[in-house]
């Protein structure tokens, strides 16, 4: 059994290691992410896992640490500097990771939510969405292997 659920943040971000397109500046976007639970056993209300737990853990999580906020990469040390001056929320991304793609932040979600998943009973993240644009996604799941560790 597998169930999905959806929330949504604001985000800033910016494209470094010289990318030549105008989303090398400073911009925002509005995210969507969709996260996909599986179990092979449903608790005692036959559930995968309630969605107000998903809600509360895993959105949470993205609120405290991401919503309305600016995403760096590790070495962005100059704008990292001005928004601390500023005070203003950013996070900054683990360093294996060298820029703010939709695929990187889809990876690094599924890191930070597999763990949180795997403490109620028998459940397993099965797949992280980000949704950049209504158009444009990125997608993470179990099944995949690009840069795990």
């Amino acid at each position: 059994m597998r169930v999905t659920k959806r929330f949504s943040w604001a985000m800033a971000h910016r494209l470094g290691q010289g990318y030549p397109k105008a989303c090398k500046n400073i911009h925002g976007h509005t995210y969507h992410c969709e996260v996909t639970i599986e179990s092979s056993t449903p608790n005692e209300y036959g559930m995968v896992i309630d969605f107000g737990v998903i809600k509360s853990s895993l959105a949470g999580w993205v609120n405290s640490n991401l919503d309305h906020g600016v995403l760096l990469v590790w070495d962005d040390q100059e704008l990292m500097d001005m928004l601390a001056a500023l005070g203003s929320k950013f996070h900054m991304m683990p360093d294996k990771y060298d820029n703010t793609t939709a695929e990187n932040i889809a990876h690094m979600l599924f890191h930070v939510f597999a763990p949180i998943v795997e403490e109620y009973q028998d459940t397993v993240l099965d797949e992280v969405k980000v949704w950049e644009t209504e158009m444009s996604y990125a997608a993470f799941s179990r099944r995949d292997h690009w840069r795990c560790d």
